[in-house]
């Protein structure tokens, strides 16, 4: 179980540990990322009347795999780097080589 990447309270991006998460197929990186994709809707549809959400919930939470082109890889790693992704689910050997400093997380 998963969830604990998702705090209940994280209506701030800020809020939320950079993590990386490692899986072993393309379609638990999907599952994995709608999953918390839905996670962060149901937290930040709490906060939005306050209006503290900072950013969609798509933009905070990323797949990475050799499935996507390359320009889309270096977007998502530029992202990550940037801190405006904040989770990002990669297939194993698709991590491998990812040079990232400030990760809170790797799972």
């Amino acid at each position: 179980d998963l969830d604990f990447i998702m705090p209940n309270y994280a209506c701030n991006i800020s809020l939320i540990p950079k993590t990386m998460i490692f899986v072993d197929s393309w379609p638990a990186v999907s599952a994995l990322t709608d999953h918390l994709i839905c996670k962060l809707i149901a937290a930040w549809s709490c906060s939005a009347a306050e209006g503290v959400r900072d950013t969609p919930p798509e933009d905070v939470i990323y797949d990475y795999s050799t499935i996507l082109s390359g320009e889309r890889r270096q977007e998502v790693l530029a992202k990550f780097h940037k801190g405006s992704c904040r989770v990002m689910i990669c297939i194993n050997a698709a991590g491998m080589g990812i040079d990232i400093r400030d990760i809170s997380r790797v799972i």
